[in-house]
């Protein structure tokens, strides 16, 4: 049939999740084993998906690729989308640890997401979404942390505006955790203590320190724009929609 136009968002917050010694169990373990692993996983975050409605838009494996505010869920507004998105995570982080022993890497960007349907010859069109959003929420899922939440920055601000009684001086900028050319900026999230922190190798305090920076020279220096020229490119997710 007739495929649906690709759909654009302004302001969209991608979520890229995979699972911590994914690869060396597989190595160690019979695939039914890993089997159903996997399908304990992914049960519970398809239960935390639809409490926190938002869209799915890629299992593969041991990974999850979700976004939230395109409104195509029930309940999926974007007013609230940072918000639900680290409830989402959090509740994944604690779910996981305790009913599976599973521990995660997320991270979260949010920005311009281009959401496209691909037809093909199976029975219904793969969704894929493109841009440089979902290519820095990869990279910094990369770079997190098992128990924490990895923000780029521009997702940390818009959380903040998003929570009532919350500024931009409630953002520690982890800057001491970049090691090499390949880290980009990027904020630390504690869903259990509902707040920043900022990473010492293993260790993290809540954060106290506050940005100098006014607010407006902070949303310029962490825009998404200035992301998009810190990446490069974009990347792409799919899954049968």
């Amino acid at each position: 049939g007739n495929v649906p136009p690709p759909e654009e968002y302004q302001e969209a917050t991608v979520l890229m999740m995979d699972v911590v010694g994914y690869t060396v169990t597989c190595a160690s373990r019979p695939p039914s084993e890993v089997a159903k692993w996997m399908c304990g996983v992914h049960s519970i975050i398809d239960d935390l998906l639809e409490k926190y409605h938002i869209r799915k838009l890629e299992t593969r494996g041991d990974s999850c690729f979700c976004v939230a505010g395109t409104g195509y869920v029930h309940n999926d507004l974007s007013s609230t989308q940072m918000t639900r998105m680290t409830k989402f995570a959090t509740q994944a982080n604690k779910r996981l640890r305790e009913e599976w022993d599973t521990q995660i890497r997320v991270g979260i960007a949010t920005g311009n997401v281009t959401v496209a349907y691909i037809g093909t010859h199976q029975f219904a069109p793969l969704v894929c979404a493109y841009g440089s959003t979902c290519d820095l929420a990869a990279k910094l899922e990369t770079q997190g942390h098992p128990g924490l939440v990895r923000l780029a920055p521009r997702a940390a601000l818009r959380l903040c505006d998003e929570r009532e009684g919350w500024d931009s001086d409630k953002i520690l900028r982890s800057t001491n955790d970049l090691r090499d050319a390949r880290d980009v900026p990027a904020v630390w999230f504690d869903g259990g203590l509902d707040s920043f922190v900022q990473m010492y190798g293993p260790q993290r305090d809540i954060a106290q320190q506050t940005i100098s920076s006014p607010m407006a020279s902070l949303r310029r220096l962490w825009s998404n724009d200035s992301m998009r020229e810190m990446m490069g490119g974009s990347s792409c997710g799919t899954s049968p929609p």
